[in-house]
Formats: C-alpha cells, sequence, structure tokens
C-alpha cells in the first residue's frame, strides 16, 4: 500500500518493516517532523510574565546551533501558572537552514522594558541610603555625590533618568569608599 504523509517533512522513525503485520498495539507506523519552524518551551516567572505578549520579538541562543542569536517571536502566553509555579511561553522560530533540531537547549532573553536615549551605568556603581539613589560624579579630581532617579534595571546595567548631565564623569569603581568632596586619582581604562 501507499502511505502519503499530510505534511511536508522528515521521517523521523519507523516502526514497521516489509512484511510486518500492522497492528493498533504498535502506534503509528512512521513519525514525520517539519523543523522548517521550530517551537521552543520556557516558562517565566510572575515578575516577567505580565510585561510578555504574543507577537513580542526575543532573542533566542542555541550554542549548539550557532554563535549568533536567532530572532524569535512569542506564539502563546500561558494563563495560568504550572506546577513549578512559572507561566509557559512558546516561542516560534524560523529555522529554514535545519540548524535547529529538537531537544536542543536554549537561552532565551525577553525585552520586558524598553528606553530609548537614555543614560546606562553599571548597576554596582548606584549607590542607596535613605536618602535614596546616587552616584559620585568627578570633577577636577574631586567626587560630589549626585542623586540621580533610576528606571529600568536587568542586574547588570540600570537606566538614570534624571540627575546626570551629558558628559559627567561618574565614579564605577570604589565609589562604595568615598564621600562627597572625597580627592580621587582618575585612572583611565588600559587599552587592549
Amino acid at each position: 500500500a501507499a502511505v502519503t504523509s499530510p505534511i511536508s517533512g522528515v521521517v523521523s522513525s519507523c516502526t514497521v518493516t516489509e512484511n510486518t503485520l500492522m497492528s493498533t498495539t504498535l502506534g503509528a507506523p512512521f513519525t514525520i517532523i517539519d523543523t522548517s519552524t521550530v517551537k521552543l518551551s520556557v516558562g517565566v516567572s510572575e515578575q516577567l510574565i505580565n510585561r510578555l505578549h504574543v507577537g513580542d520579538p526575543v532573542q533566542v541562543t542555541v550554542s549548539a546551533a550557532s554563535e549568533e542569536p536567532f530572532e524569535g517571536v512569542i506564539h502563546t502566553v500561558s494563563p495560568a501558572a504550572g506546577q513549578t509555579g512559572t507561566y509557559a511561553i512558546e516561542v516560534e522560530l524560523d529555522n529554514p537552514d535545519g540548524l535547529l533540531k529538537s531537544g536542543m537547549f536554549a537561552e532565551v532573553v525577553f525585552t520586558g522594558d524598553r528606553s530609548e536615549n537614555t543614560v546606562i551605568l553599571p548597576r554596582s556603581a548606584v549607590l542607596s541610603d535613605t536618602q535614596g539613589d546616587y552616584v559620585f560624579v568627578e570633577n577636577s579630581g574631586t567626587v560630589r555625590r549626585a542623586d540621580v532617579e533610576t528606571g529600568i534595571d536587568n542586574g547588570n546595567e540600570i537606566e538614570i533618568t534624571s540627575g546626570l548631565s551629558e558628559g559627567d564623569r561618574v565614579v564605577v569603581k570604589g565609589q562604595e569608599y568615598l564621600s562627597d568632596g572625597t580627592s580621587v586619582t582618575v585612572q583611565e581604562p588600559e587599552e587592549e
């Protein structure tokens, strides 16, 4: 008998051989997969779930397939948490070259918040006390405290929404040992 698949793809498994009697207990005789588009499932926390929407772009890194990240799109967002307490997100990726294979591990980067034309500092450069967030700004060998307002914080970098001006030289190392009016010597970064 001739068997025709209802989809285009590749035969990934075959459970029958020539002259074998078919039985319903054997299951499907063939498994066909289409990897031109792949879907990736990932669980996200409740802090992130309400910032993600169907159609949002994401960056996906699959080190086994490529050093360059792939562009993906959120395909579905689960309205309920699973047993692990995370919400299931399904990301869809185009895979025309077939580099992505079933079972590969991926790292997904979601863009929860966006901001343009803002000042970004290393998170460690911003200090906090009872008066709020602040940084130290160097001018002519002396530092002064500059109170700042912060915005988006990804854990490594933080957005400064007010308190700094263009051209301010912010102390990014050793600032926890400074106080307002301390004299400093600026060490320029070494060239690599």
